[in-house]
């Protein structure tokens, strides 16, 4: 795990080494840097990437309270690793409830208005992966899947609904029934 400061990412921009110094690789500064630019000047010559590793640019605030005491934010600070491991854990768990959350709405919203739609769970993961950009694989509706399963089997459904319009984009492999009432057994 690795972080880099806003000094470090702005050399690394124009193709030096994180710490500075001449030029290592001709880039265009004004293109987001790949997971092999970073790796490579970095002096890492295997930098093999897989589904699970990037580099997330953040902004850190203008002053920190250290014991008490405000101090400034420089462009050399960074995050610490435990920092780091705090932030991954934090994305994760927003990632995981927002698949929570959009398959909730989704419920909410086959089953409202006196209707009931028919929609599948791949559909509904599927709408989730394409909505963020996602490539809907099997191997990530499954993992999706799991996701969905796990928290709803822990009771953590206690989360705010995305808009109903976010479901409301018909699909032709759903259909479509209007129904009196709902009994819940």
């Amino acid at each position: 795990m690795t972080c880099f400061s806003q000094q470090q990412w702005r050399n690394m921009m124009q193709g030096r080494h994180p710490l500075g110094g001449s030029i290592v690789i001709k880039r265009d500064v004004h293109q987001y840097l790949s997971y092999g630019e970073v790796q490579y000047l970095n002096g890492k010559l295997d930098y093999a990437k897989t589904n699970n590793e990037d580099y997330l640019c953040i902004k850190l605030p203008n002053e920190v309270e250290m014991v008490d005491v405000v101090k400034s934010v420089t462009p050399s600070w960074t995050i610490d690793t435990h920092g780091v491991r705090r932030l991954l854990t934090s994305i994760n768990n927003d990632f995981k409830r927002s698949i929570v959350e959009w398959s909730l709405s989704t419920f909410d919203y086959c089953t409202s208005k006196g209707r009931l739609i028919a929609r599948s769970r791949a559909a509904a993961l599927e709408r989730y992966l394409m909505r963020y950009g996602i490539e809907p694989t099997t191997e990530e509706k499954d993992n999706l899947r799991r996701i969905v399963n796990r928290w709803l089997s822990t009771e953590h459904a206690n989360y705010k609904s995305f808009s109903c319009f976010d479901m409301q984009y018909g699909d032709a492999k759903e259909s479509c029934m209007h129904i009196d009432e709902i009994q819940w057994l």
